[in-house]
């Protein structure tokens, strides 16, 4: 079964928001992707 990869960007406080709440949903880390903008 293939899974769903799931994509997150932004502020750093925004992204580990995110990867936080994927990870509480179930997601695997594995299935997450993730890149941190800062300074805007």
């Amino acid at each position: 079964m293939t899974r769903p990869i799931y994509y997150t960007d932004g502020p750093p406080a925004m992204v580990n928001a995110m990867r936080q709440t994927l990870s509480e949903a179930g997601v695997d880390d594995n299935n997450i992707r993730t890149e941190e903008f800062s300074g805007y």
